[in-house]
């Protein structure tokens, strides 16, 4: 199990650290000036409004030092009661007006936050991320579980993290793949927040997608084809990524049109088959001859530059067993849509 974060630690030791640059900036003497010890007071003020209900032992151990430097600094700065008294009652006004700017913040950024979730995959969370804005931490967690076939679950613990303007984003999140039954522990790794969760699935899955290049200034157009190598792992203990770029010269779209499937009319549903591909998705296709009905599933498979098919029982195959050489149609299905007849291709068929 993972050790848990003293976050009052971690917050008086980034005020260390910044003692250390201030000297260094100006001199040791610095740090017994008034104004900035003025800065250190609401410092550790506002870690004991942050973290003050926190239920870790260490944690409220460190908030029971924390309070005594706190009280020792008070009589420091201000040896005159009634100015320690004026002191405290700016501070409570302060920290009920942070209080009141965090509830803004948290009402702004709570329907944005959720809609971003569910458009991710991971379904509605509303009211579990308005608790959590609404408790005042700087991280937290939610855990999201869904069956994705029988003996399969999908586990997500979902990180989320405030940043400088006060709003909560999606930092990352771990994912995990397990079949239930089994004795291993499942595939698991950690993805960042520009991965949905169907995605996640896809690549612990084994199969390959199409990401679009991120960076500033890139192209949009650029992008490269991502794979989980399950055979190895870095320091971490997380799956490295094999990375697949343009230059590579794999092109879905050129393998879909080798299997001859005439496009005119048909233009949207061979753009929702190449999307479904890019996705990662195991995509369904159903052959059609003679009136009767053969279903396969192709996936992209970028590191062999062609498409990985499979036949109705999730077996591996080839267009050649699924299908006849004289077939007349084949009929495209994408995910659960209605079949369009597609008509083939007859190379072989003589001129008039």
């Amino acid at each position: 199990m993972q050790q848990q974060i003293n976050r009052v630690a971690t917050g008086l030791e980034q005020w260390r650290q910044k003692e250390e640059r201030f000297s260094k900036i100006f001199s040791p003497s610095i740090l017994k000036d008034k104004a900035f010890l003025e800065q250190k007071l609401s410092f550790l003020v506002h870690l004991q409004r942050r973290y003050g209900k926190s239920r870790d032992p260490e944690e409220q151990l460190a908030l029971q030092i924390l309070a005594r430097q706190r009280a020792q600094l008070k009589k420091e700065l201000y040896p005159n009661f009634f100015q320690r008294l004026f002191n405290s009652i700016r501070q409570v006004l302060a920290v009920e007006k942070e209080q009141r700017m965090d509830k803004q913040r948290s009402a702004a950024n709570l329907p944005v936050l959720s809609d971003k979730i569910s458009k991710a995959g991971f379904g509605d969370l509303r009211g579990e991320l308005s608790k959590n804005l609404a408790a005042g931490q700087q991280h937290f967690q939610l855990p999201v579980s869904r069956y994705v076939s029988q003996n399969e679950k999908m586990d997500y613990k979902l990180n989320f993290s405030k940043d400088e303007n006060g709003h909560f984003q999606l930092t990352g999140y771990d994912a995990a793949l397990k079949k239930e039954g089994s004795r291993t522990p499942g595939i698991s790794q950690h993805f960042s927040s520009d991965i949905n969760a169907l995605q996640a699935q896809n690549l612990l899955q084994g199969r390959a997608l199409f990401k679009q290049n991120a960076e500033p200034g890139s192209p949009v157009s650029q992008g490269k084809w991502i794979q989980l190598d399950f055979n190895d792992k870095d320091a971490a203990g997380q799956y490295r990524v094999k990375e697949f770029h343009q230059g590579f010269g794999y092109d879905v779209q050129k393998e879909i049109s080798r299997l001859n499937l005439q496009k005119e009319g048909f233009g949207q549903d061979i753009q929702k088959l190449t999307e479904s591909l890019k996705n990662g998705d195991r995509t369904p296709v159903t052959l059609q001859k003679d009136g009767k009905e053969t279903k396969i599933f192709l996936e992209a498979n970028p590191q062999f530059k062609n498409l990985t098919v499979y036949d109705q029982n999730h077996q591996k195959t080839s267009i050649a067993r699924a299908d006849t050489v004289h077939a007349q149609t084949k009929t495209i299905q994408v995910q659960h849509k209605q079949p369009v007849k597609i008509q083939k291709v007859n190379r072989n068929r003589p001129r008039r």
